[in-house]
């Protein structure tokens, strides 16, 4: 995934612009409010403590920030039918959503997207931190 993703977005890379990281994604090394957007994809149903990881994202989420995460809801009932996902804790997105939403996120939704250049239909959620002077 690390080599794929590094391919993908090797400019933005190198610009300066994007950051990838392999770790642990409930020991976040970042400081608190540092990052303006957060993306990951197909990996929340793999964290031992959603809770715990979604508290981290939002730590280092600043103000106003916005975190989407990408799956499909298809694609994800066929390898879990499959079996692939024995190691997986829960792939429901419900119960991500709930975290989100249970860890401070606000206007969290799921929507149904599509992608052009792949011509496959996927699912993103989106999750923003409030600025603080919202309440």
């Amino acid at each position: 995934m690390m080599r794929a993703a590094s391919t993908r977005v090797e400019a933005e890379v190198i610009d300066g612009k994007v950051e990838l990281v392999l770790g642990d994604a409930a020991c976040l090394p970042y400081r608190d409010n540092t990052m303006d957007r957060i993306f990951h994809c197909n990996c929340y149903y793999f964290w031992p403590d959603v809770n715990k990881v979604c508290l981290k994202l939002h730590r280092v989420l600043k103000d106003g920030g916005i975190m989407v995460t990408c799956l499909s809801l298809d694609r994800m009932q066929d390898i879990d039918s499959r079996g692939y996902l024995q190691c997986a804790i829960s792939w429901d997105p419900n119960i991500y959503i709930d975290a989100l939403k249970k860890t401070g996120f606000v206007n969290v939704e799921m929507k149904d997207e599509y992608c052009d250049k792949t011509k496959q239909a996927f699912q993103a959620i989106y999750a923003y931190k409030p600025c603080i002077n919202e309440s």
